[in-house]
């Protein structure tokens, strides 16, 4: 028996949690109609979980394998209506070319929840998950808070641009992206950078009926990261919305 590969026969399954490696390819092989809660933390073996892919120092074929691997498994549960990845399962099945490629739809979809990191990469998949998934109304993002994750969230801080959202095409998202349904996000871990803003200002912009926005910030901050908190926690309130109805509460 090749311990590497594991065979799931269960059509009536409705939770599905599984933490693992991804040396470990996972064949789901019927579809799963009566799922509704998953949970999936997958990670390389023997690698520092907060490093995102494309740093690790592996060679193409295997980062191919493990994008193959991860997109497999999230097509097999894409009928759930609950959601949480770990950043690296959101990285590796939510490249936008992978969603093309693979036709990805989330119909069912409502609530989700995502530990992450936020570079520029990481957003991207977040807003791309989002954009698939029409009927999403919750989501719940946990950032990260460790010294490598505060260096990638603010790496990007000097290409971040309005016009990059929604000017260029292609660059974050399609522009008739437009997330109907979702009525709250919740942002875990704030610092003030960038990166985060630019995901306040994305959904804000797109989200017509969202009724809370509720950021909880960091308790792991340096004094100059509190001064500009004050700052950022102003900025929600000057970026257009699709909607005026909304109750953006800082914590």
């Amino acid at each position: 028996m090749d311990e590497t590969k594991l065979r799931l026969h269960a059509p009536n399954l409705e939770y599905f949690w599984c933490g693992d490696y991804l040396i470990r390819e996972y064949t789901i092989v019927e579809e799963l109609s009566r799922l509704d809660f998953v949970a999936v933390y997958f990670e390389p073996e023997g690698k520092d979980r907060f490093v995102p892919l494309e740093d690790l120092n592996i060679v193409e074929e295997e980062r191919e394998e493990y994008l193959r691997r991860a997109t497999s498994v999230v097509k097999a549960v894409c009928c759930a209506s609950k959601l949480r990845l770990n950043a690296w399962m959101l990285l590796a099945a939510f490249e936008p070319h992978v969603v093309l490629d693979q036709h990805l739809q989330f119909h069912n979809l409502k609530y989700l929840e995502v530990n992450t990191w936020l570079s520029r990469d990481c957003v991207f998949a977040i807003i791309e998950l989002m954009r698939i998934s029409p009927k999403i109304e919750n989501c719940f993002l946990h950032i990260i808070e460790d010294s490598v994750s505060e260096q990638l969230l603010n790496c990007d801080e000097g290409i971040f641009t309005s016009a990059n959202v929604v000017s260029e095409e292609g660059q974050w998202f399609p522009k008739q992206c437009i997330l109907n349904h979702l009525k709250v996000i919740e942002i875990h871990n704030v610092i003030g950078c960038m990166n985060e803003f630019k995901v306040l200002e994305i959904i804000l912009k797109n989200a017509i009926i969202l009724e809370k926005m509720i950021i909880w910030t960091s308790a792991k901050m340096s004094t100059d990261r509190k001064e500009g908190l004050i700052n950022f926690s102003k900025a929600p309130l000057r970026i257009p919305r699709a909607t005026l109805n909304i109750a953006i509460l800082f914590y």
